[in-house]
């Protein structure tokens, strides 16, 4: 029920107050202004409460009824979380965020994380000298429970590895979705940067370390010499742009990636140039972004382009943002798409 001047607060004991695609902010305390502010309006302060008869002040919003985004409101020109709402978002150690979570939003990630399946090894920090980068490069290795037992022909490579442990779970992941029969058998190289900014931007130098370095030292190690080999590699923001960067140039190495929230403007827009010129006719794409201030309209133009060269691509939005609560959120379905077909 919406709120105006004269109606009363209602007693729902749950803030915000949600009903179908209609959301009722409130905050209740002594202020001049009240304003809330989110991912959904890119943090502008453009919505200012009103206060009623009871000195309550509120705003009536509407949102998708599977919507998931952070907000705040701003206080007499003080940002805080919402007092009436337990649900937050972590985005730092000095930046916590007030949780809309709509009706309709749905994610397996929690169950998938709490479940009791069996638990995989995770061999982490492992370092790697590398000539083309002049210095040592981390990643992690998720090894999949009953290992050493088994001949592994499959290999996951992850951008921001690190981030994807941290953030989105994906050892717990894996070992669901391995468990669940949903993906096959795999090891995961997650694999980490050292200069985000200058290596996940179209970097020649970082792909000659990725290609000639990380991929032929992870698969001597850690696959069998028998194992005839299928890679798959994932990333995030800039980290999609890197995965789809080093698929259209090695397109007999890795043709089946997943670009989350994928970030293509670096260069002057490069990916799509470099993509144009590409093999990509065996290249399975699978595409997820957000429609709440994230990169939806250059995913829209990717996913045209690479289905024009006969390149297959699984595109899938949500009413989230650019942030890790929307890729761990999805992880799960990217994946089962990214291995859709394969026993």
């Amino acid at each position: 029920m919406a709120l105006n001047q004269n109606t009363n607060m209602p007693d729902t004991g749950k803030f915000p107050i949600i009903s179908g695609n209609e959301v009722t902010f409130i905050y209740k305390g002594n202020a001049e202004t009240v304003y809330v502010a989110g991912e959904y309006n890119q943090w502008k302060l453009e919505d200012r409460m009103s206060k009623n008869e009871e000195g309550v002040w509120f705003i009536n919003k509407r949102f998708p009824e599977n919507a998931r985004f952070d907000y705040k409101l701003i206080v007499d020109g003080n940002w805080i979380t919402d007092p009436l709402n337990e649900k937050t978002t972590c985005v730092s150690a000095d930046n916590i965020n007030s949780n809309l979570i709509m009706p309709k939003y749905s994610s397996d990630h929690e169950k998938i994380v709490n479940s009791q399946v069996p638990k995989g090894n995770l061999l982490k920090n492992v370092k790697l000298k590398s000539d083309y980068m002049g210095c040592s490069m981390n990643y992690h290795v998720y090894l999949p429970h009953g290992y050493e037992n088994s001949d592994i022909s499959h290999i996951l490579y992850a951008m921001d590895g690190s981030e994807y442990l941290n953030y989105a779970n994906i050892d717990r992941v894996l070992d669901y979705m391995i468990h669940m029969g949903e993906i096959p058998r795999m090891v995961a190289i997650l694999t980490d940067p050292n200069d985000r900014n200058a290596e996940y931007t179209i970097s020649r130098k970082h792909y000659s370390y990725f290609i000639k370095e990380l991929v032929p030292f992870a698969e001597r190690n850690y696959l069998s010499p028998r194992a005839m080999i299928e890679r798959s590699i994932i990333g995030v923001s800039w980290g999609g742009l890197t995965a789809i960067y080093i698929a259209a140039n090695t397109p007999d190495k890795f043709n089946r990636l997943l670009s989350q929230s994928g970030s293509f403007w670096p260069k002057d827009w490069l990916i799509f140039d470099i993509i144009s010129k590409a093999d990509v006719s065996n290249m399975k794409l699978c595409l997820q972004t957000g429609t709440v201030q994230d990169t939806e309209e250059m995913n829209d133009a990717l996913a045209k382009l690479i289905e024009s060269k006969h390149g297959h691509v699984e595109y899938a939005k949500y009413s989230e943002s650019h942030n890790w609560i929307n890729w761990k959120g999805h992880l799960n379905e990217g994946l089962k798409t990214l291995y859709s077909g394969i026993n």
